[in-house]
């Protein structure tokens, strides 16, 4: 989270790490024990839009393994991952990249590292534009930057290496359809995640007012959003009853951080009153099997923004 670029430069500076690496196989939704993860202590940012939409952190890997290793491992009991994300636990679109492979039944690595004064030699060179993640590593060493580009590219990865078909699409069959996903998408990343990241760090009590109005606003356009491409019928954005689409993926990875502004300020920006079909939406979309394993824990969030308030000096008593 955090307000404003000289802000991102500093986030990115800033945090007790976790150093989490975590190997993952395709799993069945109702599978919640397919990860097996090794952490050690760790925050994560959770920074806003205008830090470029994948912002929050630098890492390097510290397996020891690199890309053209796992590329040129050998066929056995040990096979080279299918793909590898570069991020980190508490990243939103970190989050993003790993439902989006675990919904699409994609095998992947997890590689995070702490934060630290510079950039990783190695995230420098799988992102060398932006020196952010998530970063998607293919196999043979290519890398793909961005989350909503990230999930495009998942979504149009429709073979496993055995040559079997994946599970559903992301993105709908239709263009139209597609295209209003991808336009939702850009605007959660462009309006709610900015006001939502400043609902706790704006400087003064009046930017962290109009920050509040500002993603209650932009909240509501996707209540609208959510009945037009459900029908007021559909279980997820795509309007099926199956599993969540790139849409629910891109607003669905910043519920943490809307339960961490229930707890820390009492503000209810997505509730039955305000935003029934959003309020519906949440509650299946967090108790999904996925969402579970991926999403990190509400209090992980409270306890990171309050170390950025304190960092940051934002009194939010005054």
């Amino acid at each position: 989270m955090g307000i404003g670029d000289n802000r991102s430069h500093q986030l990115q500076l800033e945090a007790r790490a976790l150093t989490v690496q975590t190997k993952h196989r395709p799993v069945n939704d109702a599978d919640t024990t397919s990860a097996t993860v090794h952490v050690s202590s760790s925050a994560r940012p959770t920074q806003a839009r205008d830090r470029a939409s994948d912002r929050d952190a630098q890492l390097s890997i510290t397996s020891g393994t690199s890309p053209s290793e796992w590329k040129m491992a050998a066929a056995g009991s040990t096979p080279a991952p299918v793909m590898t994300v570069l991020g980190g636990e508490l990243s939103p679109f970190t989050a993003r990249a790993r439902l989006a492979l675990e919904l699409r039944g994609v095998a992947y690595e997890l590689l995070d590292e702490p934060l630290g004064p510079t950039k990783s030699a190695r995230l420098l060179a799988a992102n060398p534009i932006y020196g952010k993640i998530p970063v998607l590593l293919l196999p043979d060493g290519r890398s793909i930057s961005e989350s909503a580009v990230i999930l495009q590219y998942v979504d149009e990865h429709t073979t496993t290496t055995g040559g079997e078909v994946r599970r559903r699409r992301l993105l709908p069959e239709d263009p139209y359809e597609r295209a209003m996903h991808r336009f939702w998408t850009f605007y959660i990343d462009d309006k709610l995640w900015p006001a939502l990241d400043a609902v706790s760090l704006g400087p003064t009590r009046d930017a962290r007012a109009q920050a509040v109005a500002d993603a209650r606003a932009a909240l509501r356009r996707l209540e609208e959003a959510f009945g037009e491409r459900s029908g007021g019928a559909g279980f997820f954005f795509s309007g099926t009853d199956e599993a969540p689409g790139m849409l629910d993926i891109a607003l669905g990875c910043f519920l943490p951080a809307l339960r961490a502004c229930e707890r820390l300020h009492g503000i209810y920006l997505v509730d039955e009153d305000a935003t029934p079909l959003l309020d519906g939406w949440s509650r299946r979309f967090a108790a999904h099997p996925v969402a579970r394993r991926v999403l990190p824990d509400t209090e992980k969030v409270v306890r990171f923004t309050r170390f950025l308030q304190s960092k940051f000096g934002v009194d939010v008593s005054e």
